[in-house]
């Protein structure tokens, strides 16, 4: 008997070892039932909804200091259409929108991806800011029903850090 006990006692141990333990700090939820969804943020970011707009908001990394200069962000705004459409002419009416207000825009298609349970569009494309830096702005979006949902995130040039936080962020995306 004790060695039975001994020996589950080093499973459990071995087990809870080997767990995989989450060091993310994306542990706000975010619930809007008018838009219908919900995700995680992280704890050091705060939400903003657009007053003149309420299916438009913005989430964004807390200011800690002064000197900080790039406050990590991403801008989500879900269109309700009046008949479902496919992700695929949701996506190039995305990027046409784009270009058709900023026809000298690069924009970047990649396929499809599986971001938790949801798959996303989603395109990049680089743009100069008022503060005259570069930034490389991320789009992913993707239809549930009548809904269009886009997310876009900023990063500055090549911080390839940023995307994977933001992709980790939009992993916890759940239509309801």
């Amino acid at each position: 008997m004790k060695q039975w006990i001994f020996s589950f006692l080093v499973f459990a141990l071995a087990i809870s070892c080997s767990e995989k333990k989450s060091n993310s700090d994306i542990n706000q939820l975010y619930r809007s039932d008018s838009l219908h969804f919900s995700m995680m943020y992280p704890k050091q970011w705060e939400v903003i909804k657009k007053p003149t707009e309420s299916n438009t908001f913005l989430f964004i990394e807390k200011k800690t200091t002064d000197t900080h200069s790039f406050q990590k962000n991403m801008v989500c705004w879900v269109e309700e259409m009046p008949i479902p459409i496919s992700d695929s002419i949701y996506f190039q009416a995305s990027m046409t929108q784009l270009k058709i207000s900023n026809p000298t825009l690069q924009i970047q298609p990649f396929n499809p991806i599986q971001l938790g349970k949801q798959y996303f569009s989603h395109f990049t494309y680089q743009t100069k800011l008022a503060d005259s830096i570069n930034y490389e702005i991320a789009v992913f979006c993707c239809v549930v029903g009548k809904n269009g949902y886009n997310f876009y995130c900023t990063s500055p040039l090549n911080q390839l850090s940023y995307l994977a936080y933001y992709k980790e962020i939009i992993s916890t995306f759940t239509p309801i």
